[in-house]
C-alpha cells in the first residue's frame, strides 16, 4: 500500500493532462496536484517588469546565477563511457549559448556526471519508470538530468513517445538522448518556472489564454485572462500548440482562432512552445526571464547559485567542461586562452570538490617548433601539472610549473593533447586561474 501510495505522489507531479497534440514533445508543465507553487505574478504581471529591474546588468551579459547540472546516463550494452563525453560537452555548452544570448543572467556548469548500466531503464514507461528514475542518485542542489534511449507513454491501447519531460514535484528533468539542441533549454525552462504558452489553448474560456491583452473575467474583481490562464504571462502572445501549424521555416501556418473569435499570431520562436522545427526555438521574452530570476532567487540551493564573493570560488571558465581529454577543447595558434581551477557541488549533497582539470587540444600540420607560454591570471597562479599527450595517449612531455613561464615543444607533426592538472590546495572563497597561448617558435 505504501508503494502505491508513493507512486501516486511521484507521478503527480508529471504534467497527466497534455495535450494529445504535444506528447511527441515534452508532455511537461509547472503544475503538481501536491506540488503546486504559489506564482506571484498570476494577475500582477507588473511584479515581474519591476522585479527584473534589479538585475541592472542582464543587457551586458552579467551572469547572475551559476547553476550546476547533474547528467544521469544510462548506458548501452558495452557502451563506451569515453565516447559519451564530447556530446556531455556539447550539451552543456549549447544549453550556455541559448542562455546566454538570451542575456537570461543565468549559466550552467557540469556539476557530476552518473553513468547507470540499467538495460532496462533504457525504454522508460512515462508513468510506472520515469518517476522512480527521476528520484535516484539525486543531487538537490543542481538540475538532475536523466538520459534514456525512449521515453514512452502506454495508456490503453494509445502509445506515444516524448522528448523529454520535467516532474515538478522531485524537480528532475528525464529526456531521451538524442533529443533536439533546444529540449534541455525547454525542460530546464520548467524547472525554473514557466510554462509552455499553448497552456490549455485547447479549453474552454475558463482556462484558455485569449489573443486579446485587454479581456477580463470576473464580477466583482476583474481580472486580465492574459494574466491568469496559459502561461499567465503578458508578452508571450496566446498560441495554439504550434506542431501543426508551422513550417520548417518557422512560419506560422495555422487559421486557428481564440475562444473569442480572435485569430491566433503567435511567436513561433519561443523557446517554451512546440513548433514542428525545433529549431526555431531561439528565444525567451522579458518576463520569462524575470520568470526564471525569481524562481532562481527563491529556490532552496540560491546561495550556492548566486554569483557573489563568497560563492567565488564556484566560477568556471568558457571552457568547461574539459574535465577529460575526450572533452579537450581546440587551441589556437597564437590564441591565448583564459582558464580556471575552481569548485563544483558534487552529487554529495553540500561537499564542494575542486574542478583541477583542463584539456584542450592542437593540430599541427607541418613539422613545427611550438611554445605554450603561461601568464598569471587576475588571481593566484597555481601550481600545476603540465602533459602533452600524443593521439594514442602516450604522453611525451611533463612538467610542473608553479610561477609564469614558458614550455617549449619540440618538433611536432599531427595532432596532440595538453592536459593541465592543478596540485595546489585552495579554501573556499579562493580562485586560481591561468592564461595560455600557443605560438609558434
Amino acid at each position: 500500500m505504501k508503494k502505491i501510495i508513493f507512486l501516486i505522489f511521484l507521478l503527480s507531479g508529471f504534467y497527466l493532462f497534455s495535450q494529445n497534440e504535444s506528447d511527441i514533445f515534452c508532455g511537461s508543465d509547472n503544475y503538481s496536484i501536491f506540488g503546486k507553487k504559489k506564482r506571484v505574478w498570476r494577475d500582477n504581471n507588473d511584479f515581474l517588469l519591476e522585479y527584473i529591474k534589479k538585475y541592472e546588468k542582464l543587457d551586458s551579459g552579467f551572469i547572475y546565477y551559476r547553476i550546476p547540472v547533474v547528467l544521469h546516463i544510462f548506458l548501452n550494452n558495452n557502451e563506451s563511457k569515453s565516447r559519451l563525453l564530447l556530446d556531455i560537452k556539447k550539451i552543456i555548452q549549447r544549453l550556455n549559448i541559448i542562455y546566454s544570448d538570451n542575456k537570461t543572467g543565468i549559466q550552467f556548469y557540469l556539476s557530476d556526471i552518473v553513468f547507470v548500466e540499467k538495460q532496462k531503464r533504457l525504454k522508460a514507461n512515462y508513468y510506472l519508470e520515469a518517476p522512480f528514475i527521476t528520484s535516484s542518485h539525486k543531487n538537490r542542489y543542481a538540475v538532475n538530468v536523466y538520459y534514456v534511449n525512449i521515453l514512452e507513454k502506454k495508456f490503453f491501447n494509445k502509445q506515444t513517445n516524448f522528448h523529454g519531460t520535467y516532474n515538478s514535484l522531485n524537480k528532475s528533468i528525464i529526456s531521451i538522448r538524442h533529443a533536439s539542441q533546444t529540449t534541455l533549454a525547454h525542460e530546464i525552462g520548467h524547472f525554473l518556472g514557466l510554462k509552455h504558452p499553448h497552456h490549455n489553448w485547447n479549453k474552454a474560456k475558463r482556462k484558455q489564454e485569449s489573443v486579446s491583452r485587454t479581456i477580463q473575467k470576473g464580477f466583482i474583481t476583474k481580472k486580465t485572462i492574459c494574466e491568469i490562464n496559459g502561461d499567465e504571462l503578458s508578452d508571450t502572445p496566446a498560441e495554439p500548440n504550434l506542431a501543426k501549424y508551422t513550417d520548417d521555416d518557422c512560419n506560422y501556418i495555422g487559421t486557428l482562432t481564440d475562444a473569442w473569435g480572435q485569430e491566433y499570431h503567435p511567436n513561433t520562436n519561443n523557446i517554451m512552445s512546440y513548433p514542428g522545427n525545433r529549431a526555431c526555438r531561439t528565444s525567451f521574452t522579458t518576463m520569462q526571464k524575470a520568470v526564471m530570476l525569481y524562481t532562481a532567487e527563491t529556490m532552496k540551493p540560491t546561495k550556492l547559485w548566486r554569483n557573489t564573493p563568497e560563492n567565488f570560488h564556484l566560477t568556471f571558465d568558457s571552457f568547461e567542461p574539459d574535465d577529460y581529454i575526450d572533452m579537450a577543447s581546440e587551441i589556437i595558434f597564437e590564441e591565448t586562452q583564459y582558464h580556471t581551477f575552481h569548485k563544483t557541488v558534487t552529487y554529495n549533497r553540500k561537499e564542494l570538490k575542486i574542478n583541477n582539470i583542463d584539456c584542450f587540444y592542437f593540430s599541427a600540420y607541418s613539422n613545427l617548433n611550438l611554445s605554450f607560454n603561461f601568464e598569471k591570471g587576475n588571481y593566484d597562479f597555481p601550481y600545476i601539472m603540465f602533459e602533452l599527450i600524443d593521439n594514442q595517449g602516450k604522453t611525451l612531455i611533463t612538467k610542473n610549473i608553479d610561477k609564469a613561464q614558458t614550455i617549449k615543444i619540440p618538433e611536432l607533426k599531427g595532432k596532440y593533447f595538453v592536459k593541465i592538472t592543478c596540485l595546489s590546495y585552495f579554501d573556499n572563497g579562493k580562485i586560481m586561474d591561468y592564461y595560455i597561448t600557443l605560438n609558434v617558435n
